[in-house]
């Protein structure tokens, strides 16, 4: 099951003294988020670093490594939060499914060794091979040195800049919000429904290989929804399908709105949370008719490029 873990950012020394409460590197959108994927049904933890606003790599790792992370993790770091799962990620080589890096940062004040040690080490470039997905967060008016270190951390890692107006370090104070939409969306990742029958299973061939190939360069769950009964899973070989596969055995049918309630409700998912593609034109209907953003996929033509097109404008 997919976690999240995010790592907040390194506040200044008058941030030392300061209560819980009134303090800032653990809140801006943190907070927002957390509880935003706790109510989606997605583990979600927040640990505190100890001493941030003088880090140090070990005592981060110590703290960091109390955390589960896997191959469903998705990790998330703001600021010098990024530097450390960047090193951490390179020193244990470990698999995981998305980096999320919020207005990183990788260059300390000049003169001051603490950071000097926290923040100079080579990005390890391998880490992108074992990240199926790397997303970073920028913005046009971020600080000089901010913009630099978005650029040593892109070179190293490549992946996708998502560059924002006006969100300056993402702090609370530049976003003049705690609520930050976009970094949700990319949280979430939202589950691929796809359509079984004359769209990822052809009659009398089997799996849509091409497809399958397009939909694996996807980390998003992936579930195939059918109408099958019994003897139509058995005939139609899903019983050994690469994703789940989900079925109400004709009762209802898709065409049916009652079958994509029912399926939202058996996997907790919102419709909001979710794309879909279907051949049958009725069926299509029936899923847009509660929410569900859904592509009609037409069988004969077999376009996958449109398809394609449709999945990366609305994941």
């Amino acid at each position: 099951m997919k976690n999240v873990i995010i790592i907040h950012g390194c506040p200044s020394d008058e941030e030392k003294a300061m209560d819980p409460k009134t303090r800032t590197y653990d809140k801006h959108w943190i907070q927002w988020i957390k509880k935003e994927l706790i109510a989606r049904g997605i583990k979600t933890e927040t640990p505190l670093m100890p001493s941030p606003w003088e880090p140090n790599y070990e005592k981060f790792k110590k703290e960091f490594e109390k955390y589960n992370v896997d191959e469903d993790t998705i990790l998330i770091g703001h600021s010098c939060g990024c530097a450390f799962l960047s090193r951490w990620l390179g020193e244990t080589k470990k698999k995981i499914k998305k980096l999320i890096l919020v207005a990183p940062w990788k260059i300390p004040d000049k003169n001051d060794k603490i950071q000097k040690e926290f923040y100079d080490y080579p990005i390890d470039e391998s880490i992108k091979s074992r990240v199926k997905w790397i997303v970073m967060f920028a913005s046009d008016n971020e600080e000089e040195d901010g913009k630099k270190s978005l650029k040593i951390f892109h070179r190293a890692l490549d992946g996708k800049i998502i560059e924002l107006k006006g969100r300056g370090h993402y702090t609370l104070e530049d976003m003049g919000t705690e609520e930050f939409p976009e970094l949700l969306k990319e949280a979430i990742m939202k589950t691929i429904f796809v359509d079984a029958i004359n769209a990822f299973v052809i009659k009398g061939e089997g799996i849509f290989e091409e497809m399958h190939k397009m939909l694996e360069g996807y980390p998003n769950r992936k579930i195939i929804l059918t109408n099958a009964d019994d003897e139509e899973i058995e005939k139609f070989g899903l019983k050994s399908m690469p994703y789940e596969v989900f079925t109400l055995k004709h009762n209802p049918n898709k065409t049916d709105s009652k079958y994509f309630d029912t399926m939202l409700k058996h996997f907790g998912l919102k419709a909001s949370d979710v794309v879909y593609f279907e051949h049958n034109a009725d069926a299509v209907k029936s899923a847009q008719s509660i929410g569900i953003t859904t592509f009609y996929y037409d069988k004969d033509k077999r376009d996958l490029v449109t398809l394609k097109k449709f999945i990366d404008e609305n994941l």
